[in-house]
């Protein structure tokens, strides 16, 4: 064996920068925000009872944290989904290369 040739391999060369990575903001930022809802009902609990955000938190706040928590998941599935869809196209445009490399190196071969 040359130890200077690449190693060949199959797999696909996810080195290269994730072309889905964009599709988790939206997911980090409704995250946050789910976050900060939760440090407010939590706060709104050991709070001034009249203070009119711990009125809200405890009026409203079930219903918020429900909303949010659908509204993280679904952009969880999402962006999941697009991310899967993004790496299988890299993954197929990998193989489609790889294959014109060795349909090239094999007709250098054949021709004399």
């Amino acid at each position: 064996m040359n130890d200077e040739s690449p190693a060949r391999s199959d797999e696909p060369n996810l080195d290269v920068t994730d072309p889905g990575r964009h599709y988790f903001l939206p997911v980090s930022i409704a995250g946050v925000i789910f976050c900060f809802s939760l440090f407010l009902w939590f706060a709104a609990a050991f709070g001034n009872p009249e203070a009119p955000i711990n009125r809200l938190m405890n009026r409203y706040g079930t219903g918020i944290i429900l909303i949010e928590t659908g509204i993280v998941g679904f952009l969880c599935i999402l962006a999941m989904t697009l991310d899967r869809r993004a790496t299988l196209r890299m993954i197929a445009r990998q193989k489609r290369e790889r294959e014109q490399v060795l349909r090239e190196q094999a007709a250098e071969r054949e021709s004399p």
